[in-house]
């Protein structure tokens, strides 16, 4: 009986410390010293918070040495204080939701045992925080890690414990010169780096093969060069490169090949697009605007036509050539989805791209179809050299715009109805599409 007894008395004790080490599943704001000084009085041996904790802003708390058995908050973690007030939560390695650190903290040590954040990190709005020193034993973040407004910021690096991170967004940061880590990351979802005024350098995400939804880097106006990215191939949603006016090298971009909602450069000091040979399917806007000294896009004639939804090609000023393969297919496709202006002679219409594309095909290939009589005063007819069968012609005015398109067509086209001057008619075979050049007088 009294071993029976024992055995009871034992297992209570053990239910009862474990219980004991949970506490408060509706959460706790602190708002003075006292609540913090009677924590452990009111809550012995709390070890795990189940709800959120919270300081209130501009309170009389300079002391949390109360909260140090703390190793989990399974809600929400939102930190106001300094250095020397906060670092009681030090032994904290686990936030179920998100944590702020929105406070005059000069480094991340008072947090410098946290591994695990189930949402999101979010550091900003600081006159104080230098250093991001303390996070190196962070491993998952959920969706996002947030870094803005710091004022003191000169240096993101490290975060090599971490394996998983949703999406990190930099911005903001007035005196941000470089950011290197994050290497050990597998996937992630988006990354924006924007308006840090000082940036010079970016070596980030050597890991990462795929980027899930938005890559962005935009209004950083020192950023010279972009390195990190080595193992990217794919953007599953889109890629905006803007108003970086001293970028004039994205060599990190060689074996990117698919963009899947867009791809935006816009006021970069680029010279030509030779990073992104590799690229062949976007699948969105291609949309290219404001690059100063841009000279040769060659390097896109990869991407298959059929995957652009929209072409944007303007202000340019050095670009006078367009005519590349992609472009003159998916003019010839979508000429109402096409805006080619100021631009270099030679690119500064859709009409006159298409007119170069026209000229510049293959002899051999353009030996296929004979458009006859040319000139001509009302009719033009059709002939295929092997007798192949038209599945389309389209006839094109000075503006680029389709004046007539007719599919499974007869071999001649009426033009008497339309007014003097040079069209392009484009004919499609079953696996090629010739354009060529008609006067009618």
């Amino acid at each position: 009986m009294r071993k029976f007894t024992l055995i009871i008395l034992l297992l209570s004790s053990i239910f009862t410390q474990s219980y004991s080490q949970t506490c408060l599943p509706e959460g706790i704001t602190f708002e003075t010293q006292a609540q913090v000084d009677s924590f452990a009085i009111n809550y012995p041996n709390c070890k795990k918070i189940l709800g959120d904790l919270n300081f209130k802003l501009e309170t009389d708390i300079n002391n949390t040495d109360a909260l140090n058995n703390l190793t989990a908050v399974m809600g929400n973690l939102h930190l106001n204080g300094d250095d020397k007030s906060l670092k009681g939560l030090s032994n904290i390695d686990t936030v179920g939701g998100y944590l702020f650190l929105i406070t005059n903290v000069t480094s991340c040590e008072v947090i410098k045992s946290i591994e695990f954040i189930g949402k999101s990190l979010s550091l900003g709005h600081s006159d104080s925080l230098k250093s991001l020193k303390g996070l190196e034993k962070l491993k998952y973040v959920g969706t996002y890690i947030s870094i803005s407004d710091c004022k003191l910021l000169q240096v993101i690096e490290g975060f090599d414990s971490l394996r998983h991170l949703g999406a990190l967004s930099i911005t903001g940061n007035e005196r941000l010169k470089k950011i290197e880590g994050f290497n050990f990351v597998n996937d992630i979802g988006t990354i924006e780096i924007k308006r840090c005024d000082s940036l010079k350098e970016i070596n980030i995400l050597n890991n990462v093969e795929r980027i899930t939804y938005w890559f962005e880097i935009s209004d950083n106006d020192q950023l010279e060069k972009i390195e990190g990215f080595s193992s990217l191939k794919t953007i599953d949603g889109i890629f905006i490169i803007n108003s970086q006016m001293n970028l004039n090298d994205l060599s990190v971009f060689k074996n990117l090949t698919s963009i899947n909602r867009g791809f935006y450069l816009y006021g970069s000091k680029l010279e030509n697009l030779n990073d992104f040979s590799s690229l062949s399917y976007i699948k969105g806007r291609l949309d290219i605007r404001s690059n100063h000294v841009l000279s040769d896009i060659s390097a896109l004639e990869n991407i298959k036509s059929d995957s652009i939804r929209l072409l944007c090609i303007t202000n340019n000023e050095n670009l006078s050539n367009c005519a590349i393969k992609s472009v003159c297919d998916y003019i010839g496709m979508q000429p109402d989805k096409v805006t080619i202006a100021f631009n270099n002679s030679g690119c500064e219409s859709a009409y006159e791209v298409l007119d170069i594309c026209s000229n510049s095909i293959d002899e051999e290939m353009y030996e296929l179809v004979n458009v006859y009589p040319n000139p001509a005063k009302d009719k033009i007819n059709i002939k295929t050299k092997n007798g192949e069968e038209v599945d389309r012609i389209t006839v094109y005015n000075a503006f680029g715009k389709i004046i007539l398109s007719e599919l499974n067509c007869n071999t001649s086209v009426d033009l008497s109805q339309y007014e003097t001057g040079i069209y392009i008619v484009e004919v499609k075979l079953k696996n090629q599409m010739i354009r060529k050049k008609v006067m009618v007088y």
